[in-house]
């Protein structure tokens, strides 16, 4: 794992994080910035909390895309797989291809 890439990513998920505990949004689709802290989260390893941050994106009901994309982030998290993937590959994951 590249370590400058690793710390970018937690820096970038602290300031998410700070960002949201403040109620300061960072995206406008429903169920989007749960879906950033996850790739985050996934990202640098951190999949325990994947799931849950998933769970609180799905439960605000969102497109079709953020959903498959979030429950993309939890079968990566399973897997405990950090590597890097696109929307098509979630979109492809939905459709069992």
């Amino acid at each position: 794992m590249n370590d400058s890439a690793h710390a970018c990513r937690l820096r970038a998920l602290h300031l998410f994080q700070q960002a949201k505990a403040r109620k300061m949004p960072f995206a406008q689709d429903a169920g989007l910035e749960e879906g950033i802290l996850a790739d985050l989260l996934r990202r640098t390893g951190q999949f325990g909390l994947v799931k849950k941050v998933c769970s609180e994106g799905l439960d605000k009901r969102p497109n079709t895309t953020v959903k498959q994309t979030l429950t993309f982030q939890i079968v990566l998290a399973a897997r405990r797989d950090v590597k890097c993937y696109t929307v098509d590959d979630a979109q492809k994951s939905a459709k069992g291809q």
